[in-house]
């Protein structure tokens, strides 16, 4: 009797752990969810006084159901990285040569337009965004002259975060 018992349980057990057992959900594009609520985004950045209140708009936009959850936080943290509420900002992108390794892979960085493979560490490219004040204070704005163009840097405004794909 005490063996049908224990068989009864290990049975249990195992069909348990079977019928537990659910398939891996497909992983979310983040960045193709913030492409998609790119309308909300803009109508926070028109509407907020600073960059603080841009963000926090931002942040109470992203609550709406329709938003997966696990997308919320980069959503909210590419706000963050954004000239959003910052008139007189700027994005800067700044690149440097990476690593490349023995294999021909990059160890640091991506390979550079055009290349399959990579021979020399310039071959890899690393790159680096941050925002800025585009001029100082108190200055006349002259295009080609602002913080970023001069530190031989490619400015930009918006996000440092992932491009959103362009409308045909």
């Amino acid at each position: 009797m005490k063996a049908l018992i224990a068989g009864s349980v290990v049975l249990a057990a195992l069909s348990g752990a079977a019928w537990a057992q659910v398939a891996t959900p497909t992983p979310i594009d983040c960045d193709a969810v913030r492409c998609q609520v790119q309308s909300m985004i803009d109508a926070c950045a028109a509407n907020a006084r600073n960059h603080g209140k841009c963000v926090s708009c931002i942040a109470h936009a992203t609550k709406d159901p329709s938003i997966p959850k696990q997308c919320r936080g980069k959503i909210v943290r590419c706000a963050a990285r954004s000239t959003c509420g910052k008139p007189s900002a700027e994005t800067c992108q700044t690149t440097s040569a990476g690593s490349c390794g023995t294999d021909g892979t990059c160890s640091q960085g991506t390979l550079a337009d055009g290349l399959t493979t990579c021979t020399q560490d310039s071959d890899c490219v690393v790159t680096h965004c941050h925002v800025e004040q585009a001029f100082p204070k108190n200055v006349t704005p002259v295009p080609g002259q602002d913080k970023c163009t001069l530190q031989g840097s490619t400015p930009g405004t918006g996000t440092c975060c992932a491009a959103c794909p362009t409308a045909p």
